[in-house]
């Protein structure tokens, strides 16, 4: 025997049987169906189906996955764990019986069935047989999901309404399908049709460490801005041409007009997922940049720098595009320029501080080579005078010698 009771959420007690002869003096029951008032169908340890009144037996209630109590604990005839499916099976099994015998009705909204739940199995949403996981050596089931063993095979099984069945395999086969698709979607009159609105909601704009674009991703929140305003890509090309001031016959109009097409038809005809796909991001990023050579001249669109939006892994000039390390690069010459200036502040400063105090220091000397004083007035030189007073200088060139 365990040593706690069955974990499920049906109510457990144990029936006093005095007269037991192998000294089990209570048994283990499942309540599964009530017919009325204290009358109940059980369910034993050998799995079979039993009829109780317990207003005239004698009982014990049992909690859930805890220990038997500890006065009867040797003399109880105990349930085995049951799997779910075995269980709910048994519980259909009572609802069938009390109908037969006019104590009660079949409800419908218990019907339910086990599926194979493996998308990428040929026998995908195939009901499989519940007796295969009401037998411990072929199959184990839970509440929801379980797992079988069906012609040699381990399969995952997933327990779903029968009602539910169809609408199952289509949202379960989508959600574990390729990110990259956004299911199958038709109009009332089953052509392919996906707004664009819908199309959002259903981008999961997956993380992808090989992806080959750098940078922030731009497909999503594009794909969310002009499903805000414009509602859709070419009512967005139309607002865009009427306000940028672009002319209409350039080729930057053109393009524009062609991206909004493509990206319309991927969502809306394609069905696939933009936010995931290398080609949509590239398509998304030369849509953006078409707009911002657009904003700087309407006239005479300019692309110049606007390559550093594509984030491929080559430049247009030709040099292999290092993003993370150019900006380490960029960001240490930057703090190489700071202590630069910051160098040349405190020099310049020195130099006029020592020019305030008189000393001689490059540019703070008191007097210049040419005799200018630091206050930049040049002093004036005396004329040497001869013999007589006279100025030599003042004779012409024959004066000179004596000549």
């Amino acid at each position: 025997m365990a040593d706690l009771t069955l974990d499920i959420p049906e109510v457990q007690i144990v029936v006093n049987y005095p007269l037991d002869g192998g000294g089990f003096f209570w048994h283990h029951r499942i309540l599964l169906h009530r017919i009325e008032g204290g009358i109940w169908l059980t369910l034993t340890p050998d799995h079979e189906i039993q009829r109780h009144d317990l207003n005239a037996l004698r009982h014990r209630i049992l909690q859930r996955s805890a220990p038997y109590p500890a006065d009867i604990a040797a003399e109880i005839y105990a349930h085995d764990p049951i799997g779910a499916a075995a269980l709910a099976g048994f519980k259909r099994e009572a609802q069938i019986r009390a109908a037969i015998l006019g104590e009660g009705a079949v409800e419908n909204i218990e019907a339910f069935v086990w599926v194979i739940s493996e998308p990428g199995h040929p026998d995908f949403g195939v009901t499989v047989d519940a007796g295969l996981l009401g037998n411990e050596a072929t199959g184990l089931a839970f509440t929801l999901k379980g797992v079988v063993i069906r012609g040699g095979e381990e399969l995952f099984v997933e327990r779903v309404m029968t009602r539910d069945l169809e609408t199952w395999r289509k949202k379960r086969g989508l959600d574990l399908s390729d990110v990259r698709l956004l299911g199958d979607h038709r109009d009332a009159a089953g052509k392919k049709r996906l707004d664009l609105k819908e199309a959002v909601a259903l981008m999961k704009n997956v993380e992808d460490k090989e992806f080959p674009i750098g940078g922030v991703r731009a497909a999503k929140e594009l794909h969310e801005a002009v499903a805000a305003s414009a509602g859709e890509f070419l009512i967005y090309h139309s607002e865009w041409l009427r306000l940028s001031g672009v002319n209409k016959k350039t080729s930057a109009a053109h393009i524009h007009r062609s991206l909004c097409e493509a990206l319309r038809l991927m969502h809306s005809f394609d069905q696939v997922d933009t936010s995931v796909l290398a080609s949509g991001e590239h398509m998304v990023r030369w849509l953006i940049q078409v707009e911002l050579a657009v904003e700087r001249n309407p006239h005479q669109p300019d692309f110049s720098g606007l390559d550093i939006v594509s984030g491929t892994a080559q430049l247009p000039d030709g040099r292999a595009s290092t993003s993370k390390f150019s900006e380490w690069v960029s960001n240490r010459l930057k703090e190489r320029a700071s202590i630069w200036k910051q160098e040349r502040l405190f020099n310049q400063e020195r130099r006029q501080l020592r020019a305030g105090r008189g000393g001689k220091g490059q540019g703070g000397d008191s007097s210049s080579e040419d005799g200018s004083s630091a206050a930049g007035t040049r002093k004036k030189k005396k004329k040497k005078k001869g013999k007589g007073g006279e100025d030599p200088t003042a004779a012409g060139s024959g004066g000179r010698d004596g000549k």
